[in-house]
């Protein structure tokens, strides 16, 4: 039954990679991938089609199934904001959950539907996105093939494998126990038993504990063990969580049903190619079972040679990632201290009375000892001490979800073996305990990110529901505003940006360098405050910087620039906007707040035109906190010997702010002529006003 649940998702995520990697991006491609996918399913499970007839309907089936129900309904509140807009004011908005992750496994799946493998970066479409491309390849075939919306994919193949994956720990329970009640306490301390943590963030938000003896809460040391519990990872990291149930699948049938290396090398390849921190736990449970089981070793050879010619082609497409092992640090950690303590708390309050009550349990059952079973459990905890991920520790995180799974059943397993009745009795209401803490932290966590569902103002909104209905044409965009992090996963498109957003961590070596070049250019030109140590070098500084205008529109192809109108929120007026009209740029309204220009005739101005700031300024004294101003584009800088440097103008926005002693400078666009409001907050008395010239090259 194990193999007909799985094999069909997982053969067709790694067939469909291998079509890809070896003939090409092509729409007959991905059609036939998927004929070869279907009679090889049905090959391969022919004998499992006989499992189907002994499969005798129970009427306490009922609740399990009501309880997956019940878990995929409120995954699907949840994240709903992903898939509906709301209309208010005759006007659509955009929602937005605060389940980020989300947007990111919506560009990955957008960008692998328009790019094959491997990718490009939905934000700098010049590199490739690295990134584990198994979990996203079937969303991605109902967005190529079906033209589906890449939200509406992500959704429901999420809600899907959430289903999916409660049926397989399903099937291996009730293979294991044969007990109603034991299968149903197994099956709720799986899904909830690891959720005690809520009592420790509840007691933090209190004061009662130290933030910093629980980092697996406040995620901020960055040399703590992190865990997260099940429903945590059902919700933010799909991908690791279905490469985890796969992980304790594989490894089940390996040492219970012992055949089909076909099946094993799929799932072996499909872990690798949906989560690189959870494959070294399997990679550990491989090496156990190998230890341990002389009879299976000739098995294991054949499953792990198929599964590593399988994932080779894959692995040739991240040859030139340096951050492949990004996120293994091989850094013991010391085993003494806050580190030893932090460690210890966070493992009970995640595991709880489980991971307590396990060892003295299985001491009284009468078992005789198996360490196999154990080393399972508790060498990739041990792992974890000696690789670490930078910042919170992601590797852990990740790495430990498996055990989440299997942990809660070889407990359960145990207290079935125990011949004490009261020591049964005892456990039993712990573990419900447990259970009923676990169920509220489910219900805190999921109703909490269902109140915070946001809706995006009414300028993005209109902005990214009017990006998707343009032409596959190649945008850019200079901000670094929420409006452009969300072009490839609310507007489906990608967009040439100096900043990553997301993707940051899936680009690295040379593709690293490329885009650096890029982004600091950006910021020089467009978004950083320009700083020098005395006037005369800052207007240099400046010039320098526009002259390199069209250098850095033609670092990268594309078709069309989105500019939005405004700097801030207020009355500003976007300078290049009104450069780029002065430059007579072909452009067209996009919205009432955003403007798109043509990348061809933006960059033949730029060769026509010459842009500077004009050295001879008008000093102004800021006089009852105004300065009279005409309307135009000007270069605005101050100089202060010591101290804060500050400028901001009350209805428009803040200049800059900096506590280096020089002379700073932005350019301003004015278009009227007014006596503009300094803010109580500036610190100057005095600034320079520069023109900026544009001017014909002659």
């Amino acid at each position: 039954m194990i193999p007909l649940l799985i094999f069909p998702v997982i053969s067709f995520s790694v067939i469909l990679y291998l079509f890809l990697i070896l003939f090409g991006n092509n729409f007959l491609i991905w059609i036939l991938a998927f004929v070869f996918t279907v009679p090889f399913n049905i090959f391969l499970l022919k004998e499992n089609f006989k499992d189907l007839r002994k499969i005798k309907f129970q009427t306490s089936l009922l609740i399990f199934l009501l309880i997956i129900a019940f878990y995929i309904f409120a995954k699907a509140v949840v994240l709903l904001p992903l898939v509906l807009t709301i209309k208010q004011d005759n006007f659509e908005h955009v929602q937005i959950t605060d389940v980020g992750d989300y947007y990111k496994h919506i560009f990955v799946t957008f960008a692998i539907s328009g790019d094959g493998i491997p990718s490009q970066n939905p934000y700098y479409p010049a590199v490739k996105l690295s990134y584990y491309y198994g979990y996203y390849l079937v969303p991605a075939f109902f967005v190529k093939i079906f033209q589906i919306q890449p939200n509406f994919a992500t959704y429901f193949f999420g809600l899907f494998i959430t289903g999916l994956s409660l049926l397989i720990i399903l099937t291996i329970i009730y293979r294991e126990l044969t007990s109603f009640s034991y299968r149903l306490l197994a099956f709720l301390l799986i899904i909830f038993g690891s959720g005690i943590d809520v009592f420790a963030y509840l007691l933090i938000k209190i004061n009662i504990f130290k933030q910093q003896l629980i980092q697996v809460i406040t995620q901020g040391n960055e040399t703590g063990i992190q865990l997260i519990n099940f429903y945590k990872s059902v919700l933010f990291v799909p991908q690791h969580f279905f490469a985890a149930v796969i992980t304790v699948a594989a490894i089940y049938y390996l040492v219970k049903i012992k055949n089909n290396p076909v099946f094993l090398g799929f799932c072996f390849a499909f872990v690798f190619s949906s989560s690189t921190v959870v494959f070294p736990t399997l990679a550990i449970w491989i090496i156990l079972v190998f230890l341990f089981f002389k009879d299976l070793r000739i098995l294991i050879f054949k499953s792990c040679a198929l599964g590593f010619v399988l994932v080779v082609p894959y692995i040739l497409t991240l040859h030139d990632r340096t951050k492949t092992i990004y996120l293994y640090n091989f850094t013991p950690y010391d085993f003494s201290g806050i580190f030893l303590v932090d460690t210890l708390i966070s493992f009970v309050i995640c595991y709880g009375p489980i991971l307590l009550l396990i060892l003295p349990l299985f001491l009284m059952s009468g078992i005789r000892f198996n360490a196999f079973y154990f080393l399972i459990i508790f060498v990739p905890v041990f792992l974890t001490w000696f690789i670490r991920s930078p910042l919170f520790n992601d590797f852990s995180l990740r790495t430990m979800i498996p055990v989440a799974i299997a942990l809660p059943l070889f407990f359960i397993k145990i207290l079935d073996s125990t011949k004490i009745k009261y020591v049964k009795i005892l456990i039993v209401f712990i573990s419900l305990i447990t259970i009923a803490v676990g169920i509220g932290g489910f219900s805190f966590e999921y109703l909490s990110h269902f109140k915070n569902r946001q809706i995006l103002n009414p300028r993005d909104s209109e902005v990214l529901l009017k990006i998707r209905k343009l032409p596959n044409e190649k945008l850019a965009a200079i901000d670094r505003e929420r409006w452009v992090e969300f072009i490839p996963s609310i507007g489906f498109k990608k967009v040439l940006t100096p900043h990553l957003f997301d993707s940051y961590n899936y680009i690295a070596g040379n593709d690293g360098y490329k885009h650096s070049e890029y982004e600091n250019l950006a910021l020089k030109i467009f978004i950083d405050e320009n700083s020098a140590p005395d006037l005369l070098t800052l207007i240099n500084t400046q010039n320098e910087n526009l002259n390199t205008l069209g250098k850095f529109f033609n670092l990268q192809d594309f078709d069309k620039l989105i500019l939005n109108n405004q700097v801030w929120l207020k009355n500003d007026k976007n300078p290049w906007i009104e450069m780029f009209k002065t430059m007579n740029v072909s452009n067209k309204r996009l919205t009432g707040d955003f403007t798109l220009f043509d990348g061809k005739d933006l960059k033949q101005k730029l060769s026509e035109n010459k842009i500077y700031v004009n050295e001879k300024p008008e000093i102004v004294e800021i006089r009852d906190r105004k300065v009279p101003m005409k309307k135009g584009i000007w270069f605005i800088a101050s100089c202060k010997e010591s101290g804060e440097l500050k400028l901001g103008f009350e209805d428009y926005y803040d200049l800059f702010n900096t506590n280096s002693n020089r002379c700073t400078g932005r350019i301003f666009y004015l278009d009227q002529d007014e006596d503009v409001v300094v803010t109580e907050s500036s610190t100057i008395s005095e600034i320079y006003i520069f023109p900026v010239i544009i001017e014909k090259i002659i």
